[in-house]
């Protein structure tokens, strides 16, 4: 059984419990990274309408398209990048900078 603990005056931000699932569910890997634009930031009452998503279907339609491809695009989320090591990572992000 994984626990998630989180502690602190401000609740954890919604992309959280989505790491935390794809984490888990990729134990294959060692980092995954999201990319946000200024425009994804979310307010906190943003936030609180976010939380009524649900993360683990969100988790979900990622990790699918995972299987496929190493980056994911998610238009209200950014871009999810998933891979073995931070060389690895500095690669597939200088490539999505040149594109």
């Amino acid at each position: 059984m994984s626990i998630f603990l989180t502690i602190g005056p401000n609740k954890p931000d919604f992309n959280m419990s989505i790491h935390w699932i794809i984490q888990n569910a990729r134990r294959d890997k060692n980092v995954l990274i999201q990319l946000v634009k200024m425009s994804y930031s979310k307010t906190a009452s943003d936030n609180q309408k976010q939380i009524q998503k649900n993360s683990i279907e969100i988790s979900k339609d990622i990790l699918l398209k995972f299987r496929e491809s190493n980056i994911v695009h998610k238009n209200d989320l950014g871009v999810f990048i998933l891979g073995d090591n931070l060389k690895e990572m500095n690669l597939i992000i200088s490539k999505i900078i040149e594109d």
